[in-house]
Order: C-alpha cells, then structure tokens, then sequence
C-alpha cells in the first residue's frame, strides 16, 4: 500500500512588500480615523485651515534661507513624561485588558512576545516639527517665540505635507489620557485582527518567524507612529498639530545635533523643500547624469500665508525690512501682521 504523501501548503510565501503595505494602509487608515473623530468634536480644529509656528526672527530667517524646517527627536520635546507615558499605554493595555486573554493563541503569544520589549522603546527614531491652531497664543509667545519678540510663521495646512521631499504624517495631539487608552485599544484590535489575517492567508517559514516579525510591526512601525499623539493636560491649549518623520533605511536623513537651553544633546533633522532638495542632488550628479528638468512636481515655496510679530517686536521699526526681505525671496504675498496681545 502506497505511503500517502504530505500535504502540500498552497498558501503564497509573505513577502516584505505584503508586509509593508500592510502596516502603512493599518497606520494611514488609524490617522485618518482619529483625525475625523477629533475635528468633528473640536470646534478649533474643524476651523483650522492654516496652523502657526512659533519662533524667533533669526529662526525666520534661517527657514527662509535654508528653505527648510527644524524636526526635533521625539524624545525631546517639551512635555519630558510624553513619550515615556506613550508607552506606558501600550504596556497598561497589554497586561490589564481582558480582550487578550479571550483571544486566539497566536496573538496572545504575539502579545507575551511583544510585552517585555516595548521597555527597550527607549530611543525615538521619530523626528518631529509643532504648529498650535493657535495664532496669537500668550503661552505659545512665551515657551517658543522668544518670549514675545518672535514671530508666529502661518501655513496652509494641506499644502505643507506635500511641500518637502520626504513623506511625513501630520496629525492633531490628544490631551485625554483615557482616550489615549481608547486608542490604543481600537490600535492593538486592528493590528493583532489584520496580523492575524496574513499569518492565515499567507505562508511563512516557522513559527518563531511569525512571533519575530509581528513584533517588529509592531514595535519598531506601529508604536513610533502614534506614541507621541498625546501630551499632559497642561499643554491642552496649544491645540498642536505636528509632523513625524521617521528615520529608517531609505529615508536619506541627515540627523544633526544641538545644544538646547545649555541642558542637552538633542538630535534634529531638517524637513528640506522639495525643489531645493532636488537641486541639491542636481549638483552632486556628474554632468552626463543631471536630468534636463528637475521633477514637475516638486514645491519651490514653503506655504506661507502671514507673519505675526510678537507682542513685544517694535512694528514700525521691523515691518520695512522684514517686508523687503519676503519681497527679495519670493514671499511678497506674504501678509504682515502683529499681536493683540498688550503684553509689555
């Protein structure tokens, strides 16, 4: 009697492409959500339609010249308990959520595998640039327009994502802490549903392969994206908006180092306008290699809509040069206005 031979696993092997593609609809899909859900709720938001970055004139001038913005890593931002507490979420979910212990084996030993090493998420590879809704903010003058004698920079919102050469998110922060564990909630489902859908209609090597790679989602794709989304209470009347960007292979970021307040080595990246960007390249190129025409697409301003001086800035004596100076730049359409705020 014949021996009856083995069956034959029909699935299709997973790919890194399949994987990719996977996390980033899952990540793009969750912003969007949240997005939707915090504007129809929050009357500022809803209404934005440009958001305004705080800072000096010196730092104006340096945006302007460089054609590019500042992208600080996420671990140093102001709120010092923000990405330490991100974390923290994940982790209160992870072991006080009954959902898990009511799932299927895979994710509850996906969740055993991922439990002990969120603590190793101790460095951000997220760079990260902040906008308040907020125009005229007192607060916002004081922690980051030089304490009045800056500027408050507007953009238009939907044309500064698309306006540098690297893809970056932008997204509304969060100031509840029970939301935030909500979120996390709604983010662990559609994560260990969809994970679980691949490992069923897709083939990989071993077992320990499906453990290893569903962490690294997790930990190193999933997580980074949405861990900084929240700060404390006391910032809740920035109404911040911010851009992350995420340093990985491929990114071609050059990662820079400050001194910030006399207190520390931040790391920072710049967000480069698209056409600069594509001329700095242009430049490096050999001759027999430089394309006739740079990309169609490719911005050649940044966004700007207004400028508003400080409440402490001597508007008639700073007003002619700074308009000179957006006039010699291309920005001559750029609106200059002041505080109302009576700050002396």
């Amino acid at each position: 009697m014949p021996k009856a031979s083995k069956a034959v696993n029909t699935k299709p092997e997973i790919t890194s492409e399949i994987l990719n593609g996977f996390i980033f609809n899952l990540c793009e899909n969750l912003l969007t959500r949240f997005f939707a859900k915090l504007s129809s709720n929050d009357w500022m938001i809803k209404r934005a339609t440009t958001v305004h970055h705080y800072t000096s004139i010196q730092t104006l001038y340096h945006i302007i010249e460089s054609q590019s913005l500042i992208a600080t890593n996420a671990l140093y931002l102001n709120d010092k308990n923000e990405y330490r507490q991100g974390i923290y979420a994940y982790k209160f979910e992870m072991e006080h959520s009954d959902t898990f212990k009511k799932s299927s084996k895979l994710v509850r030993d996906l969740v055993s595998h991922i439990y002990p090493k969120l603590d190793s998420l101790s460095v951000s590879d997220y760079y990260v640039t902040c906008f308040s809704a907020e125009q005229d903010l007192l607060s916002q003058w004081n922690a980051y327009g030089d304490s009045g004698s800056g500027v408050s920079i507007s953009f238009n919102i939907d044309a500064l994502a698309g306006c540098f050469q690297h893809r970056i998110r932008g997204s509304w922060i969060n100031y509840d802490l029970y939301k935030k564990l909500k979120r996390v909630q709604i983010i662990n489902n559609e994560f260990f549903k969809g994970y679980s859908r691949l490992v069923r209609e897709f083939r990989f090597k071993d077992e320990q392969q499906i453990l290893e790679v569903g962490a690294e989602l997790y930990l190193k794709h999933l997580v980074p994206v949405f861990v900084s989304s929240h700060k404390d209470r006391a910032f809740e009347q920035e109404h911040e908006y911010r851009f992350a960007l995420k340093n990985e292979m491929g990114t071609d970021l050059d990662i820079e180092f400050m001194v910030k307040n006399n207190k520390t080595i931040t790391p920072f990246t710049r967000l480069i306008l698209g056409e600069k960007y594509w001329k700095d390249q242009y430049d490096k190129m050999p001759p027999k290699q430089q394309p006739a025409v740079l990309p169609t697409s490719v911005v050649n301003k940044l966004p700007i809509t207004e400028i508003m001086l400080g409440p402490l800035v001597d508007e008639a004596f700073v007003t002619p040069g700074l308009k000179m100076y957006l006039e010699s730049r291309g920005y001559g359409a750029v609106k200059i206005s002041k505080s109302s705020i009576p700050l002396r």
